[in-house]
Order: structure tokens, then sequence, then C-alpha cells
């Protein structure tokens, strides 16, 4: 006899309660906050088979993202594996970063990438051109430029231009606004020396951005900004995308930007079909200005959101999660706090161990299961 086949694991996922309203769910924004072990991405990977299978979309309308190209390939494998293909055509699964850059790519808008050791080694030879005052001291030239390079990845983030931040100085120096605290490794800045400082960072701010676009160079937040700015210019080009993206579905939603939810919100125009899910205890690109606070954000953008909630874990024992709980639960809640709360209420719950939740079901005292990593 030969071997058995190995059975993808989407074809032995018998989903819950939860789970399935999550699968089935029609249209409108559905946001799924899950913890690890759930089965989010698993849902999500049903999700977009129920939606070709039963003609909800064609393959051409659904937009999947996540936040590492493993993933993605990963995803399209057990998408067509659980609608018995070998691929299905059409299907995009990215992340926000290659959705953005192909989209520039195919408008005549492509760039050369540079990374974070090729921005910071293009400054530091181009350091007489940003004109520096209050931060020419070569004692401080490495420090200062990790702080522009995360200053300015932060604006790209927030989808804040050099206009705007240079807008924000103007009111300070109008006394409109008190300008931020700026602090040394000794003291803290007196008022005056905090505004020339913004100011310097205002000017420095453009001569970056005019010196990159000049020589066709850009960085990942770059990608982002100047797709978000493409479809805000040509309404032609919004209009195509959104063709492409009327369903639009985020894994790892908690690693989501405010740019990146913006364009989430551009393509999704009057219909509104986003599915995104993900953990708020689990941001790992809060450099990259990521955080729970997505999930408050999807909320604002899309009033009418479902919110449904996954606690049951299928991969870890209890002992497990009652340690991880411990510390989870002096996270911030996701929702809540300065006035805000969901209108389905959330509340952050410890995640059931499926597996000791059957057990005690059939009368298997949970100190007799192994403890597994």
């Amino acid at each position: 006899m030969g071997a058995s086949k190995a059975v993808p694991r989407t074809l032995q996922f018998t989903p819950d309660a939860q789970q399935a309203q999550a699968i089935d769910h029609a249209r409108g924004p559905l946001l799924v906050i899950a913890g690890a072990g759930t089965g989010k991405t698993t849902v999500l990977v049903k999700r977009i088979a129920r939606l070709i299978r039963d003609g909800c979309a064609r393959p051409d309308e659904i937009m999947a993202v996540t936040y590492t190209e493993n993933a993605a390939s990963q995803m399209e494998t057990r998408i067509a594996a659980e609608l018995g293909l070998g691929k299905v055509s059409g299907l995009q699964l990215k992340t926000f970063h290659s959705y953005c850059f192909d989209l520039l790519k195919r408008h005549g808008r492509g760039f050369d990438l540079l990374d974070e050791s090729d921005m910071w080694i293009y400054l530091r030879r181009r350091i007489r051109d940003l004109e520096l005052k209050h931060y020419i001291r070569a004692a401080n030239l490495t420090e200062f430029l990790k702080s522009l390079l995360d200053f300015i990845r932060r604006c790209h983030d927030e989808l804040v231009t050099p206009e705007q931040y240079a807008a924000y100085v103007r009111r300070v120096e109008r006394g409109e606004l008190e300008p931020p605290r700026v602090a040394t490794s000794k003291t803290e800045l007196s008022r005056d020396e905090a505004l020339a400082r913004c100011q310097e960072i205002a000017g420095v701010f453009t001569k970056v951005e005019d010196m990159l676009r000049a020589e066709n160079l850009g960085t990942f937040g770059h990608m982002i900004v100047r797709a978000h700015d493409l479809l805000v210019a040509d309404p032609g080009v919004l209009e195509q995308e959104r063709k492409r993206a009327r369903f639009t579905l985020i894994d790892e939603f908690q690693d989501a930007n405010f740019a990146q939810v913006k364009i989430v919100k551009m393509l999704a125009g009057d219909e509104n079909n986003v599915f995104a899910v993900g953990d708020p205890d689990q941001s790992v690109y809060r450099f990259r200005g990521a955080s729970s606070a997505a999930f408050g954000l999807f909320r604002r953008n899309f009033p009418d959101t479902k919110l449904l909630v996954l606690d049951r874990n299928r991969r870890s024992l209890t002992p497990i999660l009652q340690s991880a709980f411990s510390v989870i639960n002096r996270n911030p809640q996701v929702f809540g706090g300065n006035g805000e709360s969901a209108p389905d209420a959330y509340e952050r719950r410890p995640l059931v161990s499926e597996r000791d939740e059957s057990a005690r079901a059939a009368g298997v005292p949970i100190a007799a299961s192994p403890v597994t990593m």
C-alpha cells in the first residue's frame, strides 16, 4: 500500500460558529479580532475560496494583502488547494508594498529602491546639500541621520508631506501651536531652540524629497506615499483599481499603519467590501507606524463595520495560554479610551484551548495532557 497523501490543513478545518460567520459574511466591512492559534489565516483563505466558488466575485476582483512575500505565496497555494486547482489566475495576493510598487510601475512611476542602509549612505554623501546649521557637528552626524530617517519614515506612515510639516512649523512660529518637546542627551531645549530645529528639519525634509524625486529614487515608505498620491490625482486609475479590489481582504491587520488604511479606504469605494483580520497584541511593525490603533482607525473609516472575535485557540494548551494572557492583558484595550467604543462590545478575553475543552468534555484530566510548545 502506498503512503497516504497529506491533506491540506485548510481542507481538514471545521469552523466553529464565529469562524463560520466570518467565512460566510456577505458584503460590507468586517473586522475580525483573532488571537494566536485561532485559525485567522485559514478563515481568510476559506473566505476567499467561498467568494470564488459561490460566484460572489471573480478572482480578478479580489485582492488579499499580507505582510511578507512568503506569506502571500503560502496563501496562494492554500487557496488553490481549497478550490482544487493548481493555480488561481487573476487573484491578487500581495504585500502592501508590492501592491503599491506594482501600481506605480504599471503607470510609469516606478523608481529605484533604497533600503535603510542605502538611504543612510545616500544622505551621508550629500550632507553638505542639506545646509545644516543646528545639526552640523560631526560628532552628532550619525545620530542625526538615524533620527532624520526615523522622522521621514514616520511622516510617510502618516501621509505627512514636507508642505504640511512646514505649515505646522509656521503655525508654531506664529504662536498658534506649541513646538514639540525636543531634548538633547543632556537637557531639554528651550522653546526658541526647539523651534529653530523644527524650522531646519522642515527645510531638510523638503530637500531630501526633492533630491530623491529628481534622481528617481525612493524608499519603502515612498512606495506607499506615491501610490496614494497617484490614486488621489488620477480618478481613472482609482476606478480601475477599485474594480480589481471589489473584495479586499487583509491578514495581520495589526501591522497596518495610517497610510495603508487610507489606501484600503480609497480602494473600497462605495461597496466597502473590506475584510480585515488581526490580533492587536501581536503587532511586529510598530517601528513602521503600526499599532493596535489600526483597529480603531478601521472603525472610523468604516462606521458600519461588523465585529467578530475569534477566541478558541487550536494550537496551545491551557497553561501556555494562561501564561501568555497574564502578560498580554497589560496591553491597552483595542477599543475604548478617549470616549471611543465599538458598537459591538469588545473586551479582551483569555483564549480558550480547543484541545483542552474537548478533553474536558470527554472527561480526560487536563494534567494528563502533554504540554508542547
